[in-house]
C-alpha cells in the first residue's frame, strides 16, 4: 500500500478527518474545506476530495482512457495508452520511440485493469490535487513526462512536467512500469526519481 503523504508538499504529517468527524470539527471547518478527507499540517492544505467534472459529474465513472509518457527530448520516449472501447474490455497500446524508430503493440485487457489504474490514481495518489504542470526553470537533459485523463464528452485533464515531478512520482511510475515490463522495456531511467 502507498504510504500516505500530502500531494502538495510530499510530507507525511497528514490527518485523516473522517475518524475525527465530530459536530465540533465540522463547525470549525469552512464550507469549502468540508469536502476534503485529509489535512496536511506541514503545508496547511486539505486534499482528497471527490473529483468532479465542470458540469458536476463525478469524474471516475466517466473516464474513458489514460495516456502516460515519459522520456527525453534527445533520446526518445516511452508511452502507454489505455482506451475503453467496449463494455467489458479496454485496448491498450504501448509505444516506444527512440532515434526516429516507432514500435507499437496493441492488446486487450479486462476493463477491471483500467478501473484499478484509475482508482489508484485518484484514491491512492490523489491525482485531482496535483498541479497541472511541474516545470523546472531549466531542463539540462530534456526530460519530460505527461499524464492525460480522457473523460467522456471529449473533456480531458492533463498533468505534465519538465524535470520536476509530483510528490507521488515514484508511485505513478510503479503503476505503469508493469505494462512496459511486459514488453521488456522501461520508462526513461532519467525520469525515474
Amino acid at each position: 500500500m502507498t504510504k500516505l503523504k500530502c500531494p502538495h508538499c510530499g510530507m507525511t504529517d497528514v490527518i485523516d478527518l473522517l475518524p475525527l468527524s465530530t459536530d465540533l470539527l465540522w463547525e470549525r471547518l469552512a464550507e469549502d474545506e468540508i469536502k476534503y478527507r485529509y489535512y496536511c499540517s506541514s503545508c496547511d492544505k486539505y486534499f482528497g476530495a471527490t473529483a468532479y467534472t465542470k458540469d458536476g459529474r463525478q469524474v471516475i465513472p466517466y473516464i474513458s482512457g489514460l495516456c502516460f509518457y515519459a522520456g527525453n527530448y534527445y533520446k526518445g520516449f516511452s508511452q502507454i495508452n489505455f482506451r475503453r472501447h467496449y463494455p467489458n474490455c479496454c485496448t491498450y497500446k504501448i509505444c516506444m520511440c527512440k532515434d526516429d524508430t516507432h514500435e507499437e503493440t496493441l492488446g486487450r485487457r479486462p476493463c477491471g485493469e483500467l478501473s484499478a489504474l484509475i482508482d489508484s490514481l485518484y484514491y491512492n495518489l490523489f491525482l485531482d490535487d496535483w498541479l497541472e504542470t511541474y516545470n523546472s526553470v531549466r531542463s539540462e537533459d530534456g526530460t519530460y513526462w505527461k499524464l492525460i485523463v480522457y473523460i467522456e464528452d471529449e473533456e480531458k485533464r492533463e498533468y505534465s512536467g519538465t524535470q520536476e515531478h509530483p510528490a507521488y512520482w515514484k508511485e505513478l511510475m510503479d503503476l505503469f512500469q508493469p505494462y512496459f515490463d511486459s514488453m521488456g522495456r522501461k520508462c526513461s531511467p532519467s525520469t525515474m526519481k
